[in-house]
């Protein structure tokens, strides 16, 4: 899969979203951080690991959240439209490397 680190991307607000990748503490802080949660898939996939993975918006910095209140405050500040633009990101780069690994295999 390709690397979506510094990805930019516009979402419907006109907003430029600078994407990252977690890395493996990261990821497991996060865990850590929704607990129980965790186990949502709809809430981490559809909300969660979109939002952590803006790294940026309009180049001002959005750290990953360190508490529970902190991660709705970014899921807020990020909304719908920016959620919603980081998905069809994500989407499409899966798309593409899944076609990418029928062409290698072929």
């Amino acid at each position: 899969m390709t690397s979506i680190n510094g990805s930019i991307i516009t979402d419907g607000q006109g907003r430029r979203l600078t994407l990252r990748e977690l890395g493996v503490l990261e990821e497991s802080r996060l865990v850590r951080l929704v607990g129980a949660d965790a186990e949502n898939r709809v809430y981490m996939s559809g909300y969660v690991m979109p939002v952590v993975a803006v790294a940026a918006i309009d180049g001002e910095p959005c750290d990953l959240p360190l508490t529970a209140r902190g991660l709705e405050a970014q899921i807020s500040l990020i909304g719908n439209a920016g959620i919603k633009a980081v998905l069809e990101f994500l989407v499409a780069q899966n798309t593409a490397a899944a076609g990418d690994d029928t062409v290698k295999n072929s």
